[in-house]
């Protein structure tokens, strides 16, 4: 029986057209369907239409998701229908198309893609059907055209009899129109408190204010983009920041001439309800006089909600006034008066700060209290100072800030230290995020009751690089690199996510966000040190997450997941997306929190490389599983671009010696490649160089390399010897034209593995990492068990794949397979699971 290989959309459509869906169970999740409104047609005509036959047209703001259903009506002994659907793809983006609930038909299939301006369904009825049949819903989103509108139509319908008779047909479509949103409707971006009265700024003193975003209705926020506009000849602007969860930039400097301020932000996940978002600090511009007051007005670029589409929110500013200088002031300092309040403490460690005054007058009593970003930094604990001679002092702690207060009745004089506190970086606080130590005084008076004047000194504390003894740390690229990535135009990128000096950590949920307006994430491999790993690439807006999990636990350096990357659609050269990682897990085995913390990454578009567009080295063809003495083979395949040939490369191929043993390697696709190979360049490294004199034009393979399996049984080996280590490093690349292109490397985990007790292909741990404890068909029997289901990880994106035969049917040699590359498709097609392969060696052909 030869290897069948399928991409399970397309074979599922085979099975259900074939009957025979028992053979392979997909589990998909149900939903809830309304039935279309009735439309009756005379004259004995059977009617196609889309929509439910409204006179006006279908209203949907732009980014919104629009959904009509599509009918047949008076339909009488109807076998098949197969109907193409029109639209016009300037207006509006295909979403989603389902067969709708209550049909006759005995099946049918929708192809969403069937042309870039049209939809086809079909649907089969053996029996024949005859009324009113619900067919399909199909569910567009709105592209930002407002104004426009497409005709949603039949263009092209057949049906037929059982028999194949052909029936008479009318049709009838519906009109969708983009519609923009009026000023306010979203909610409203706010600087300072709602409802607040000119705000007073106190000559030689500073003003924070916020700016707050208030979403309301269904849409939620993902980016936004504005200024701030103020008159220079007035205010001043300081020290600004965006507000954790919320990521982004502010620039006080944006154009200090014109009075400007620029501020964006992207929001992690959907964002609604109130949330301050920024935080703002002015102080008075040079000569300006006492009484001069000035607007701060936000001005919106743009906001976008998490489906692309625009928000409309209501703009609200503030209004600053200037007060009158007056006499000597006393200070309250973070740090003593002849520092510059900037401070940093190192993950494990901490850092004590003290708090000053600072040319007091008979201080009698005093309260204050000092915020942070309980995300950066943490306050353990605050105290009084000794040379602070006061009657009572207390200091308290309150997650987001501390409360001091002090009584003296001798009075305070001089400068001196009161309090001191100990910070040290919050869980999982990234290198080199900072926290602002706001001060606010709320009483500061003399031993009679008297205020005194006080004016306040901040400071920032910021996360330093970890020197404390257990504490791991999670980071984009492998240090060289700084985190810092060039991605081509044209290209695909490869960056590992890597732990160091990890100690026995047993699972971790790691959260990675970046700026989807500028890269998406097109694949994701993970180590296959864990016992268990999953990769979600559409975890949310702008955010994939992987899970990790380990009963024995993994200690040392080691590379987590790599994430590929390619450039958003129309996103410009030169932009830019921080990759910054959130850890919502990081335990031991036994699910006790770890420390850690976190560096970030950025990714730079480039141009596109020059010569040999598109390159791909694809190493191996799927993810793949060696015991111990089994020989495994390794292909490299090299994708070129047409226009521009390959015809030289040299090539390292990294392993595991521990896990890889190397039995042969050599040139592939006959007398196409010269090849020359050497297996014994290093003992973790083979080198590969090849010479093509036509030049590799299409999908080729290049180069095969034999393993293997080295080490005592798997189960007795750690994750070092487990883990294949398979690293292709592309050193000299050279086309037809002169170009040396970079490459993207695309590769899949090799794992040293234990018994496959139902000969499947598939070891016993990896079925036993399906859902449901190992349980991917849910029927009660571990899947490992069963030599009629097959439980494995896709090539795509890791997650799982049940496959099922009938029970007297074993599955054999099964394979997750990555999908072809798109440019040796004839047509561009998508693979959401990428390809799988197995023999069905007990089904008679």
């Amino acid at each position: 029986m030869s290897i069948m290989s399928l991409h399970v959309r397309h074979r599922l459509q085979q099975l259900l057209w074939a009957g025979l869906a028992s053979s392979l169970l997909l589990f998909l999740s149900g939903i809830a369907l309304r039935p279309a409104a009735a439309l009756p047609l005379a004259n004995g005509v059977a009617l196609v239409q889309v929509g439910d036959g409204r006179a006006t047209p279908y209203s949907v703001r732009a980014g919104d998701v629009v959904t009509l259903p599509v009918t047949l009506y008076d339909a009488a002994d109807v076998g098949t229908v197969s109907a193409v659907i029109g639209y016009d793809p300037a207006v509006l983006s295909p979403v989603s198309c389902e067969r709708l609930a209550g049909s006759a038909f005995d099946s049918g299939v929708c192809n969403l893609h069937y042309a870039a301006d049209a939809i086809k369904f079909n649907a089969l009825s053996a029996a024949g059907v005859s009324g009113e049949q619900p067919l399909f819903r199909i569910a567009f989103q709105a592209r930002d055209a407002v104004g426009s509108s497409s005709v949603v139509t039949p263009t092209a319908v057949q049906l037929a009899t059982p028999q194949g008779q052909n029936l008479p047909v009318a049709t009838a479509g519906s009109r969708v129109e983009v519609v923009g949103g009026a000023v306010g409707e979203d909610g409203l971006v706010q600087v300072g408190e709602p409802g607040h009265g000119p705000y007073a700024l106190p000559a030689e003193q500073t003003l924070t204010l916020s700016v707050t975003l208030a979403i309301t209705g269904a849409h939620s926020l993902h980016t936004l983009d504005l200024l701030l506009d103020y008159d220079p000849t007035v205010l001043q602007p300081g020290p600004c920041r965006v507000l954790a969860p919320l990521m982004g930039a502010c620039n006080p400097n944006f154009d200090p001439a014109q009075g400007l301020i620029r501020l964006n932000l992207v929001a992690p996940s959907a964002l609604q309800g109130v949330v301050q978002a920024y935080e703002l600090r002015f102080g008075a511009a040079p000569g300006a006089s006492a009484g001069a007051t000035s607007p701060i007005v936000p001005l919106i670029d743009s906001a976008v909600g998490s489906r692309g589409e625009p928000l409309y929110l209501l703009p609200l500013g503030a209004n600053v006034t200037l007060g009158s200088p007056g006499g000597q002031r006393a200070g309250v300092w973070l740090g003593s008066p002849q520092e510059d309040g900037q401070f940093a403490v190192s993950a494990g460690l901490t850092t004590t700060v003290p708090v000053w005054l600072s040319q007091v007058e008979d201080l009698g009593a005093a309260t204050l209290s000092v915020s942070l970003e309980p995300a950066v930094v943490r306050a353990l604990g605050c105290r009084p100072r000794p040379e602070a001679t006061a009657d009572w002092s207390f200091c308290s702690v309150y997650g987001d800030h501390l409360r001091a207060s002090l009584v003296s009745q001798a009075g305070l004089n001089g400068s001196l230290p009161v309090w001191e506190v100990i910070f040290t970086p919050a869980a999982a606080a990234p290198v080199g995020a900072s926290s602002p130590l706001s001060l606010t005084v709320h009483s500061f008076g003399r031993r009679d009751g008297t205020p005194l004047p006080v004016q306040t000194h901040a400071g920032t504390i910021t996360v330093g690089a970890g020197s404390g003894a257990g504490v791991a740390l999670l980071r984009l690229g492998d240090g060289g690199d700084g985190g810092q990535f060039d991605l081509a135009a044209n290209g695909v990128l490869s960056t590992p996510v890597r732990v160091e000096g990890a100690n026995n950590f047993g699972a971790v949920t790691l959260g990675l966000h970046f700026d989807p307006q500028i890269v998406q994430p097109v694949g994701c491999t993970l180590t296959p040190a864990a016992d268990n790993a999953m990769c979600n690439l559409k975890a949310g807006a702008g955010e994939l997450r992987f899970n990790i999990l380990s009963s024995s636990g993994i200690s040392g350096d080691l590379t987590l997941a790599s994430i590929r990357w390619q450039a958003a659609a129309g996103a410009a050269i030169g932009g830019t997306s921080a990759l910054t990682l959130h850890p919502l897990t990081f335990a031991d085995p036994r699910g006790s929190p770890l420390p850690v913390q976190t560096l970030e990454g950025r990714i730079t578009l480039i141009p596109p490389a020059a010569g040999g567009e598109g390159l791909t080295l694809r190493l191996g063809d799927g993810p793949a599983y060696l015991s111990t003495g089994s020989t495994f083979t390794l292909p490299l395949t090299i994708v070129p671009s047409p226009d521009d040939p390959l015809t030289a490369g040299t090539f390292l191929l990294h392993y595991n010696p521990a896990a890889l043993l190397v039995q042969d390697c050599r040139a592939g696709d006959g007398d196409r490649i010269l090849g020359f190979c050497n297996p014994g360049y290093a003992g973790d490294a083979i080198r590969f160089n090849l010479l093509s004199a036509t030049g590799i034009n299409t999908a080729t393979q290049a180069a095969i390399f034999v393993f293997t399996g080295a080490g005592a049984a798997a189960q007795d080996v750690g994750p070092a010897a487990r883990d294949a280590g398979l690293r292709l490093e592309p050193l000299l690349l050279a086309t037809a034209k002169g170009g040396t292109p970079t490459a993207a490397v695309e590769s899949w985990p090799l794992l040293i593995t234990g018994p496959d007790n139902d000969d499947d292909a598939i070891p016993d741990e990896i079925e036993a990492g399906a859902p449901n404890g190992g349980d991917g068909n849910d029927d009660g029997i571990p899947d490992a068990g069963q030599a009629h289901v097959t439980s494995l990880p896709n090539a795509a994106d890791g997650t799982y794949v049940t496959l099922v035969a009938p029970p007297d049917v074993g599955i054999a040699d099964a394979r997750a397979l990555a999908p072809p590359p798109l440019s040796t498709l004839p047509q561009p097609l998508e693979f959401p699971l990428g390809l799988f392969s197995f023999v069905l060696p007990d089904l008679t052909p």
